[in-house]
Parts: structure tokens; sequence; C-alpha cells
């Protein structure tokens, strides 16, 4: 959260206009107004008034102590998404980088931005593709370290995923996982989409790294029809329940199923 941002949310909370602010502060109400919307920064001098003002520390109004809602997280990583299908990976990677750098605990974003620009870059022929390794397995690696115990597991099921090359099927699971965690209607019916149609790609895990030493046979096609079967029939799980109704999910099951 910036520190315009900060401003206008404890500024609401304590009922004031922007105007009774500027009064308070001996500045006027247009100064007020650029630092809510970024165009400008409080002068060092208005810091601490400020902060005694709106009742919060220095602290919380630079942001150091405040970290991003999940209401917050949800839409930036919507945002993510949307600009991963209309502009360059390496100018979003690079957006999202400095979003890390400014909430540099905020491990949910952090794990949930990995699994995006990971599985991206993973099935886009990118000539660059594993120059962005270091830094998204660095994010893994900070997920395993979390004291939130299910960011541990996904951080370690998602870099295992990406480091062994598990095909796009299982990559885009644990994309799943996210948009099912988040209740991301939108997502969630895209990443299932991707599911269906990637199911042939369950057996490329045979071809990964980690399993180079062993002979192993194909994946029988009987097998990959059952997965499907079991895929289809989850669609209507409780699991999803927030899913019903929602256009996209109903055309996804009546074109599985035609």
């Amino acid at each position: 959260m910036t520190i315009g941002n900060v401003i206008k949310k404890y500024r609401k909370n304590r009922g004031m206009t922007q105007e009774e602010m500027a009064a308070r502060l001996g500045v006027t109400a247009p100064a007020v107004n650029k630092w809510e919307k970024g165009n400008t920064l409080p002068d060092v001098a208005l810091l601490a008034p400020i902060a005694r003002l709106l009742g919060i520390t220095t602290d919380e109004l630079l942001s150091f102590k405040d970290d991003l809602t999940d209401e917050e997280i949800n839409q930036y990583l919507l945002k993510t998404q949307k600009d991963l299908e209309s502009k360059d990976f390496q100018d979003v990677f690079l957006s999202v980088k400095e979003k890390i750098q400014e909430y540099p605990n905020c491990e949910k974003l952090i794990w949930q931005a990995a699994v995006i620009l990971d599985a991206k870059r993973m099935t886009t022929e990118l000539s660059d593709k594993d120059s962005y390794e270091p830094v998204i397995f660095g994010w893994y690696e900070r997920c395993l370290r979390s004291e939130d115990e299910r960011i541990r597991n996904q951080g370690a099921d998602s870099s295992a995923a990406s480091a062994f090359e598990m095909g796009k099927y299982n990559e885009v699971c644990f994309g799943l996982d996210v948009a099912v965690w988040e209740k991301d209607a939108t997502w969630t019916a895209q990443l299932m989409r991707e599911i269906l149609e990637s199911i042939g790609t369950l057996g490329d895990f045979t071809k990964s790294k980690l399993y180079q030493h062993m002979e192993l046979k194909p994946v029988d096609p009987d097998f990959l029809a059952g997965v499907k079967q079991e895929l289809l029939k989850s669609l209507g799980d409780e699991t999803f329940v927030y899913m019903q109704g929602n256009e996209d999910w109903e055309k996804l099951k009546r074109d599985v199923y035609e």
C-alpha cells in the first residue's frame, strides 16, 4: 500500500474530508488529493503531523508495518494475469518483481505471483525463459521458509513441478490450487479448461530430469481417459460451489460433454 493509499484509508476511517485534513495541516485540499492519487508525496516535515492527525505511527504511514490485504492481492494478481495476455513477459515480470520488493514479507503475494509467472514462462515460447528461473525459484525458496504450512507445501509442490519439467498438466494444476483458494471464478474456469485440454501431457513427467535414469512406460491412454472422467465429475463438487452460475464454467461443462 502506497503512502497515498494509507492517507486515504485512515482519513476516511476518521471521517475527515480532504478539505478538513488540509485545513488542519495548513496545506491546500488539492495537495491532499495529489498525495492520495500518488501524484506527489508529502513534505518530510509533514510526516509526523499527518501520522498524529490520522492516529497512526509514522511507520504505518510509510507502510513499514502495513501489508497487502487479500482483496488487494487478488486485484493485483488479476491485473497481472491480464497483463500477461497483452504485454511483454519481461515487462510484467519486472513489474511484479518491483511489487515484491515493495512488500517483501507478503508471502501470499510472493507464492501466487511466482506460480502465475512460472506457469506463463513454462507454457510460452520465450527465447530467454531460463533467465527468469533464479528469481522465481528464489521466491519459491522464500515460501519454503514460511511459517504458514499451506504456503510451505504449495511452494514446495510448485517449485518441484517447475524444476523437473513435469509437463503443462502438472504446472497448471498448481495454479488451480491458488484460484480455488482465492475463489477466483474467471481464473478457475480458465485453468480448468487448460487442465482438461492438457490431459495428454500428464505423462510428460517421464521425460523429466528427475526420472532420466529410469526406463518408464508411456502412460496408458485408458488411465488418461479415467483422469479426465474424474475431472469432469469434479466440476460439480463442493470445492467448486462458488462456480455455480458462472457463464464460463457452464460453457466449459457443455463443451466437454458435447
